[in-house]
């Protein structure tokens, strides 16, 4: 009892200290969960409509249309701007591909299994397919079904070979991106014709359509420019520019923060002295270049492209080059000379050949693990083909290379200036359409023989062997370091956008100014690699002066002159533009009542009185979109098309100045109205309206953009 009795006098202490263990477990549990939480949406590059974008979904993305840019243009990689552009077309892409799925799922659109096969490898491909290089006929350039089939059997199996698998993996990504893409490019199409037929003219505004271009006419006009009217003949007040400003605010809205910035850029070019160290350099060893024997061994020790030793066409040759490798002599000497910021020299190593362009081939790749069992199998496939057996046959069953062996082994239309000068000399030095065998002798450790063909060459042209030394003068270290320090020295001096702006005028520096940055934006302008100094734009405030960043081939030194937050831009910043549009209404004004003291009777009388000159526009009707030369002028071509034929207008207010129009010709359309034509021609104007669909759920979505946090 005694016990218990003193328990319960700590009875209070006793609920603090429990209180306190299950307050202290509850948070344990919640920072736990919510690390795990936080850590999560650390990983979001973005939120569309609620939906998270994974960074690792987004550079998984990423990495997949870059190895798309490789295959479609044949390259071993990509450069910065185009990093930039590969990232901002995943963007719009998975913005696309999810603001139309939702869309579709609401209404129950959607691309089925047999539908997307039929957009791939139907009868009809969709464009995206027939439109790759991948899929085409060296020889026409046109779209080839077999070559497609051909590619999409190597992804029926994954192979066990860690190099084939790679190939495998590469090329299944490939088609995975164009499947998608085809696939999202269809729902797009059906969710358009979804909201085009939602979208039907009615019998009124057919009858407006046919009545507004049924008139068109021929016009003499005579126009008094706004710019013709000094700016100091009106005057604008702030409170005008400020009434104006809450009339037409809403065309100042941005849904995204918004960075103003100037910038003064230093180009890195070579100097003087650069120049003059490249030009003694190529002087220098211009004697061995003239004499020495082996010409493919020099070049290489002195080029940063090697020698090739292949016979090139005019087409093939250096533009700078070409007139000297067609008219010299063999082991005659070119230059040095300098093209540009290159010193250029050239000898020729060969002339006279008169060899195909192109060549079309077809091979069988003959590999097994023991070299010599490899060379018995091949001597007797050479043996059967010699015989009259079938060559594709034999590709199908013996070749090693699985793209050309499923093609019956045909390699196609190869330029022979592409080919290795070993396999072109193979070429040429056997009988045409005759059966050889080529062992690459380069290859130590290589165990492949192919058994080749020549099946059709074009036609013979001259050609070349031209050895060639470029000594391209690019700015030494002291050049660096002397523009850097011109650039450092002005950063340094600059701490104010006032200190940049007059250091910049003292010194002859060009500021350029940069309005409405966005944080995503990639360059600073036409900057390459400049994607570095936006992001500093977003992480310093208005005033704020940079350091010197290094943007391939110019060092920039940027300041943040003006910062216009989501939701209005600032009267401040839009005034200039409201200003101008305010002077051209009070010009307009001053214009219309000076004309009307004039003799607008004549059109001739007029524009002599204005010192301006009588012009025309043709073929007016109520629908045109340029009033002649004048261009854009709605209010003019309403006036025009609905206008009393050689009747003198009154002044008529436009977007560039004000017109007296003059109605010289009126034609009237005999053909009688066509509601169901009408109709037709109006629903079809609607489809194409309905293009701009994704744009507008863009602007209608919740869309959390974090992608510059990571790039």
């Amino acid at each position: 009892m005694a016990t218990l009795e003193k328990i319960r006098s700590k009875g209070v202490l006793l609920l603090v200290i429990i209180g306190l263990a299950l307050l202290a477990f509850i948070v344990g549990d919640f920072l736990n969960n919510s690390s795990s939480f936080f850590h999560q949406s650390k990983e979001n590059i973005a939120k569309i409509n609620g939906k998270a974008i994974k960074i690792q979904d987004y550079q998984a993305a990423i990495e997949q249309l870059t190895n798309v840019y490789k295959i479609e243009y044949n390259i071993p990689s990509v450069d910065e701007n185009t990093n930039l552009q590969i990232r901002q077309s995943v963007w719009e892409n998975m913005l696309r591909e999810n603001l139309v799925s939702s869309e579709a799922e609401k209404v129950g659109l959607a691309v089925g299994k047999n539908e997307l096969k039929d957009l791939t490898i139907g009868n009809n491909p969709h464009q995206l397919v027939q439109g790759r290089r991948i899929f085409a006929d060296p020889q026409t350039g046109r779209f080839d079904k077999n070559r497609l089939i051909s590619f999409l059997s190597q992804l029926e199996k994954e192979p066990t070979d860690p190099q084939a698998r790679e190939q495998y993996t590469t090329a299944k990504s490939y088609w995975m991106y164009f499947e998608n893409l085809i696939k999202t490019s269809k729902l797009e199409e059906k969710y358009q014709i979804l909201l085009s037929k939602a979208l039907n003219a009615n019998s009124i505004e057919a009858k407006l359509a046919f009545e507004s271009k049924k008139a068109t006419v021929d016009v003499n006009y005579v126009a008094k420019t706004y710019a013709s009217v000094p700016d100091n003949k009106v005057s604008v007040s702030e409170k005008e520019i400020a009434d104006k400003y809450e009339k037409i605010k809403e065309r100042y809205k941005q849904k995204e923060e918004t960075r103003d910035v100037k910038f003064v850029s230093f180009s890195l070019n070579p100097s003087s002295v650069d120049f003059s160290k490249a030009q003694t350099w190529i002087n220098k060893i211009k004697p061995e270049f003239v004499s020495t024997k082996n010409v493919e061994s020099f070049v290489n020790s002195n080029n940063s492209k090697p020698y090739k030793n292949i016979a090139l066409s005019a087409k093939e040759i250096d533009p700078d080059l070409k007139g000297f490798a067609f008219s010299g002599k063999k082991d005659e000497v070119f230059g040095p000379t300098l093209f540009g910021d290159t010193y250029k020299m050239a000898r020729i190593v060969e002339n006279g050949i008169s060899s195909p362009d192109s060549l079309n081939l077809r091979h069988i790749v003959v590999a097994t693990k023991d070299k010599d069992k490899t060379k018995v199998l091949a001597d007797s496939i050479l043996t059967a083909l010699n015989s009259g057996a079938d060559f594709a046959t034999l590709a199908h069953k013996y070749s090693q290379m699985q793209e050309t062996a499923q093609k019956g082994g045909e390699i196609g239309w190869i330029k022979s200036s592409t080919l290795t000068p070993e396999i072109d000399k193979a070429c040429s030095s056997h009988p045409f359409k005759s059966y050889f065998i080529y062992k690459d002798t380069t290859d130590n450790n290589g165990q492949a023989i192919q058994i080749m063909q020549v099946t059709d060459k074009t036609a013979n042209i001259s050609k070349v062997k031209l050895a060639v030394i470029n000594a391209e003068v690019t700015p030494s270290q002291e050049t660096y370091s002397k523009i850097y320090n011109q650039a450092k020295q002005f950063a340094g001096t600059s701490r104010t956008i006032g200190e940049f702006e007059k250091n910049a005028k003292k010194n002859g520096y060009v500021v350029q100014p940069i309005p409405d940055l966005d944080e995503n934006t990639p360059t600073l302008g036409m900057v390459k690699n400049s994607r570095q100094v936006v992001k500093w734009a977003f992480e310093n405030e208005q005033g704020t002066v940079s350091d010197v960043y290094d943007c391939e081939k110019q060092f920039v030194v940027a300041s943040v002159t003006n910062i216009s937050p989501k939701g209005y831009k600032s009267l401040k910043k839009v005034s200039p533009e409201i200003k101008t549009m305010i002077i051209n209404d009070k010009k307009a004004d001053l214009i219309i009542a000076d004309l009307k003291t004039k003799n607008t009777t004549d059109l001739n009388t007029l524009a002599t009185q204005i010192a301006s000159k009588v012009d025309s526009a043709n073929q007016i009707n109520f629908e045109s979109m340029a009033f002649g030369k004048a261009g854009f002028e709605p209010e003019v071509i309403a006036n025009a098309a609905f206008g009393t034929p050689n009747k003198v207008s009154a002044p008529i207010k436009g977007k560039q100045g004000v017109y007296v129009i003059k109605v010289t010709k009126q034609t009237i359309n005999p053909a009688p109205f066509n509601a169901k034509s009408e109709k037709s021609a109006i629903n079809m104007r609607y489809m194409y309206s309905v293009y701009g669909a994704v744009e507008a759920l863009k602007d209608k979505a919740d869309i959390e953009d974090n992608r510059s946090k990571f790039y």
